[in-house]
């Protein structure tokens, strides 16, 4: 009866051992998986999201005068600014162009 009893207890303190491994390795994968998201938003998301606020905050400081470069690669002088258009020249030409386009201001060295 004594060994029958203690067959028993030591098979449900094997299952009991098999069932805290499971939550451990379970608990660990889960871990593992939001650390790797943390280091995502850190190297990725995060400097993504500033880049596009200082662009956004260039692009809404523009003012007439300036002297932009586009996407695109067109170097042009701003003439007039709306709503959500730009007119530029450049060399003899005058283009209109979407604020959106506009990637830079470039500084112009003062002519003395």
């Amino acid at each position: 009866m004594n060994n029958l009893l203690f067959a028993f207890l030591s098979v449900n303190n094997i299952e009991a051992d098999s069932t805290v491994g499971t939550f451990t390795s379970l608990f660990s994968s889960i871990f593992i998986v939001a650390i790797f998201g943390v280091i995502i938003y850190f190297v990725s998301y995060r400097p993504a999201k500033k880049q596009a606020s200082e662009m956004s905050t260039m692009q809404n400081n523009l003012k007439v005068g300036d002297e932009i470069s586009t996407h695109d690669g067109i170097l042009g002088k701003i003439l007039s600014i709306g709503d959500d258009t730009i007119l530029i020249e450049s060399q003899k030409a005058k283009i209109i162009v979407k604020k959106q386009a506009i990637r830079s201001v470039e500084s112009v060295p003062e002519e003395e």
